[in-house]
């Protein structure tokens, strides 16, 4: 039977982390080995663990030196067959993990998923929804976008024993770098077309760290210097003006920024 080990990382973060909890509680699929890596946090977070205890396979508390940090230290304490991973702020939706399985199980190649996941408001209803690349544009417009949102990404294990975790020299973008690495290796993915759960807007992701970050993960991956500065003057473009344009500029700024201009084609050299 295959298993699952969930992981999540806490670090204060008591206000949607029960219901995380609880949507991990309503899974179909019962093989689910759920890690919890707490950053020493020190507000009600213990309390709502304690009280969740049962269902917790194995709760990791001490320093860490970043989310993804904390995230390769769940990764080392996993003993699933998948690995994926749930922040406390975003929900499973109840067939999610049985999806996962089920896709993944079709092949005795290692693979990973990515699929359709939605955005929810800070009181958790649907404001939107972000799909996965479909498979003609992935490998064009993967180095302008990330190729499928983090929440749907579980990975057979036999991927990180082969690739290694997430590159910590990225604080914000290395969940991206792994998914390039996964496609650069050409494992398989597949992909789940219907909602697999919701996360919530916010975080540290998004703005010009991020943005600078990208650019990194590019170099990383052989982009030249050419490609990586157009792609990040096209995010900054993208990102900035809407906050300072009317809404006929923005939309003509969208329609050149996603042209067929050869910069933003963004293949590798």
């Amino acid at each position: 039977m295959i298993s699952v080990s969930l992981i999540t990382v806490v670090k204060n973060a008591e206000r949607h982390l029960e219901e995380a909890l609880q949507s991990i509680q309503q899974q179909t699929y019962p093989h689910i080995e759920h890690i919890v890596v707490d950053g020493e946090s020190t507000d009600g977070t213990a309390e709502i663990l304690n009280r969740y205890q049962a269902s917790i396979a194995q709760l990791i508390r001490g320093p860490d030196a970043g989310i993804y940090d904390a995230m390769n230290k769940g990764i080392a304490a996993a003993s699933g067959d998948i690995i994926g991973f749930l922040n406390a702020d975003d929900v499973l939706y109840p067939h999610a993990i049985e999806q996962v399985v089920e896709a993944l199980g079709r092949s005795e190649e290692p693979g990973f998923t990515g699929g359709v996941v939605h955005i929810l408001s800070a009181k958790g209803s649907v404001i939107g929804e972000i799909t996965p690349l479909p498979q003609a544009l992935r490998d064009k417009r993967r180095f302008i976008e990330m190729p499928f949102p983090h929440l749907s990404v579980f990975v057979d294990r036999r991927i990180f024993k082969a690739i290694g975790g997430f590159d910590q020299q990225f604080a914000l973008r290395a969940d991206y770098d792994l998914i390039l690495r996964m496609l650069d290796q050409g494992y398989r993915c597949e992909v789940i077309n219907t909602p697999m759960g919701g996360y919530r807007q916010g975080g540290q992701s998004g703005g010009l760290t991020t943005f600078i970050e990208s650019r990194k993960v590019h170099q990383k991956h052989g982009l030249g210097r050419v490609q990586r500065n157009a792609i990040l003057l096209r995010s900054i473009i993208r990102f900035y003006l809407p906050r300072c344009l009317p809404a006929s500029g923005v939309n003509f700024i969208k329609r050149y920024t996603t042209s067929k201009h050869r910069y933003f084609d963004a293949k590798k050299p």
